[in-house]
């Protein structure tokens, strides 16, 4: 069985992974904690410039312990209305 690819849901691999080891892409929602005091983002993965970028935020450069993917935005974009 084939199923369709759209085109513009194809993101392009960060080189990165999740927490949990999945590779992260741009187009993914990962949540990020940075320690156990500090609040958990919500963000997508975007390219940005030279880079990718934890929303338009931060520079994706912490280490991989700090993300973990909880979507993406083809499939989940009620994702990027909760702020936690």
């Amino acid at each position: 069985m084939t199923f369709p690819v759209l085109p513009n849901t194809i993101g392009q691999f960060t080189g990165l992974h999740d927490k949990n080891g999945k590779e992260i892409y741009e187009g993914d929602i990962v949540s990020f904690t940075a320690d156990k005091e500090s609040k958990n983002w919500v963000r997508p993965i975007k390219w940005l410039g030279a880079g990718f970028t934890f929303g338009d935020i931060f520079p994706l450069n912490y280490p991989s312990g700090c993300y973990e993917i909880v979507g993406n935005i083809h499939d989940d974009p009620e994702l990027l209305s909760t702020n936690h």
